[in-house]
């Protein structure tokens, strides 16, 4: 984005208007503060002007010729005029070119806003757009599997492939000159789908005239509307505006707010993953097993009323003549912060169980104990819009470009824009491996000795911070005594497969930045010592004293969109809402005079357990929320050993799973841009959304 580069006022007059603005403004941007509105085409906030379009020039006082606004610095009693005859007509000449060749639009045209757009401009410029003659443009649909281009629409202003720099570094498309006829390209002849594109969509968001589109507008034409939701494929938590025709999602465009995560971006599941919510596979109608085997034929349709009653007979029966910690409900971190709750309720004041659990029990659990060992929090101790104003950024554990798309864009963008330092700690080459400082290439599993090595180096060069350290922690000197004992270099180096030197730049990296943060993901969680990779990431910024201010911190990346909510709210086997302990007497006591219910006050058991309990007998029913442990979890056979052995199981789900395939009972849900509700993403921000349309046949909410 174009910065200031001064804040001293500079006095100029546009149009005969006085304003002060700093000096260093563009004559666009002062002409937006006094609201002044100049037309322009390849100008975008997001990218460093180059007036390619000249659209936006204007006259000024002493200068000859007309001179683009948005590369025009302003200076101290500079006068500048935006509607003389000869501004308008370079106006009229330019809009006139681009109307003639971008033809003639059809009421499915997917181009019609950028059209309404140009033929406003034209109009204030006072040029007939009746009185153009157009020439026939086309889409190309062939060369990609998401996008369509019109090559008669470009009007090379560079936009696409500016923003691709700005944002990846790359230039996936290009401007090829055919003959003297011009052609929106992609790099080096490649097709997008084989070469470095990641279809995160900006090209298409960034075209001033609808060139480069996404294909189903080409093949559906406008949606019917769009409505705000927020995406579900990973913890990011991105603002949507879901495009819905003839009740259809047929894509999504990205919220440009600046509260949003995402502010603009979007990844190509975001964006173009919502074909399933119309998929011809859903369940719309309850179903009940009728006879034995496991394909769909084995069900016969129900009302929900005979489900319902069904469920809740088989599992009223199990608890009144075996106890409730014969039952069992496994949430999901998929669906909303109040369909959890009223899961984990269900659990403890209905069945009399805390056998509760989500899928963060093999994800988030890990960060939940080690986050709140040493910070008394189990969540990120910094928001994501952060991550682009620290100075040093420490990624273990993680492939945020693949697995968190706009979080790695934020990554890149402190590294190639803000000079942040980077460093990876990955035993894998990741893409922003290309762009680190320092890649820390360790052997699988040996991440306590590396992250303790580090810590060895910081308390050897004196590179901690002794006054945080006795103000604000405990426990320090333990802690400096096993790391001197055990963790000397040439032993951290055996183990790790890392080199002294590397272990040693990373610790200085890190430590003599301003403000360092740390990210980690499921790398470090996904062990049996998770816990233990988390606090020694917790020591390193409590070490430091990177902790506890704005681009500071530890901030872990959740895989699903709900998993800090799905925990936040209690469906874990123990704890209540709010991580307060189910075998605290005071909390048990709160929790059963609210809820008018005596409530178990024994830890539950875990997903894991609840698998192997269903197959030794201990567990008789599971109540199951879109989760599919036949196919997840990494013992299949055992699984459906235990799904087998159950008396009953209930599968709430969108589809006829693998898990599903063994139910009693199987209950239509609904998906989330069918539903009301909130999520709580990665940085803890809690986001409400409506349905975007309806739920087909008899699906309903996990809360209904």
């Amino acid at each position: 984005m174009n910065q200031l580069t001064s804040q001293a006022l500079c006095q100029i007059s546009i149009d005969g208007a006085r304003i002060s603005v700093p000096a260093g403004s563009s004559i666009l941007e002062a002409a937006h503060q006094r609201g002044i509105d100049i037309p322009t085409l390849c100008f975008d906030r997001y990218l460093t002007p180059e007036g390619v379009c000249r659209l936006c020039c204007v006259e000024i006082d002493g200068m000859h010729g007309l001179v683009s606004a948005c590369t025009t610095a302003v200076h101290d009693g500079m006068q500048v005029h935006t509607t003389t005859d000869k501004v308008r007509e370079n106006q009229r000449q330019i809009l006139g070119m681009v109307l003639q060749n971008f033809g003639t639009v059809g009421p499915n045209d997917p181009a019609q806003k950028h059209y309404a757009t140009l033929c406003r401009m034209a109009e204030a410029a006072g040029l007939s757009t009746a009185d153009i003659q157009t020439q026939e443009a086309h889409y190309l649909t062939h060369h990609d599997p998401l996008l369509a281009i019109s090559a008669e629409r470009c009007i090379q202003c560079n936009r696409c492939f500016r923003y691709c720099e700005y944002l990846h570094g790359f230039h996936p498309s290009e401007i090829l000159d055919m003959g003297g006829s011009r052609q929106l390209s992609f790099a080096m002849g490649i097709p997008l789908a084989e070469g470095q594109c990641d279809h995160c969509g900006g090209c298409v968001d960034h075209c001033p005239t609808g060139a480069l589109v996404e294909k189903w507008s080409v093949t559906h034409g406008p949606a019917d509307y769009q409505a705000p939701s927020i995406c579900t494929y990973c913890g990011t938590g991105c603002a949507l505006q879901v495009q819905v025709k003839n009740g259809v999602p047929l894509g999504a465009y990205p919220v440009f707010a600046e509260d949003s995560v995402n502010q603009g971006q979007l990844c190509v599941k975001g964006r173009f993953g919502l074909d399933f919510v119309s998929h011809p596979d859903r369940i719309t109608q309850p179903l009940i097993r009728e006879r034995e085997g496991r394909t769909l034929d084995c069900f016969r349709e129900a009302s929900w009323d005979e489900a319902l009653d069904y469920a809740a007979h088989e599992f009223k029966q199990i608890r009144d003549n075996d106890g409730g910690d014969k039952l069992a409900v496994l949430s999901s971190a998929r669906a909303t912060n109040e369909e959890n709750y009223l899961a984990q309720k269900l659990a403890r004041a209905v069945f009399h169980t805390n056998n509760i659990d989500n899928c963060a029990r093999i994800c988030h659990a890990p960060s939940v104990a080690g986050l709140t060992a040493a910070f008394g929090s189990g969540a990120a101790t910094n928001s994501l819009d952060e991550i682009e104003g620290a100075d040093c950024i420490l990624l273990i554990g993680a492939n945020p470009t693949e697995a968190h798309p706009v979080i790695g864009h934020k990554i890149k963008h402190a590294v190639r824009h803000k000079h942040a330092k980077l460093i990876v700690i990955d035993p894998r080459t990741i893409w922003l491996t290309q762009i680190a400082d320092v890649h820390l290439q360790l052997r699988a599993g040996t991440n306590i000795a590396l992250l303790n090595g580090i810590l060895r180096v910081l308390i050897e060069e004196n590179l901690i911070d002794e006054v945080f350290i006795a103000a604000r922690t405990s426990g320090f000197e333990a802690t400096r005594k096993i790391v001197m004992d055990h963790y000397d270099l040439d032993r951290v180096a055996a183990i790790t497969g890392v080199a002294q030197e590397d272990i040693r730049r990373a610790a200085r990296l890190y430590a003599n930045a301003k403000n360092s943060m740390i990210i980690y993901g499921l790398g470090i969680t996904q062990h049996i010592h998770g816990s233990s990779n988390v606090m020694a990431i917790a020591n390193l910024a409590l070490a430091t004293g990177h902790i506890g201010r704005k681009h500071a911190g530890v901030c872990p990346l959740r895989g699903q969109n709900n998993v800090q909510g799905a925990c936040d709210v209690g469906a874990l086997p123990n704890v209540l809402p709010g991580y307060q302990q189910v075998n605290d007497p005071a909390v048990i006591a709160k929790f059963s005079q609210r809820w008018q219910v005596a409530l178990p006050t024994s830890t539950g058991l875990k997903s894991c357990q609840m698998i192997h309990g269903a197959k030794s007998g201990q567990v008789k029913g599971l109540y199951l929320i879109a989760e599919d442990p036949v196919q997840t979890d990494p013992d299949s056979h055992l699984v459906e050993q235990a799904m087998d052995n159950l008396d009953c199981l209930v599968v709430q789900e969108l589809f006829f799973t693998r898990t599903a395939s063994f139910a009693d009972v199987i209950l239509p849900a609904a998906c989330a841009l069918e539903k009301e509700g909130t999520f709580t993403n990665t940085d803890r921000r809690i986001q409400h959304f409506k349905p975007v349309l309806a739920a087909p046949g008899e699906c309903r909410t996990d809360m209904d």
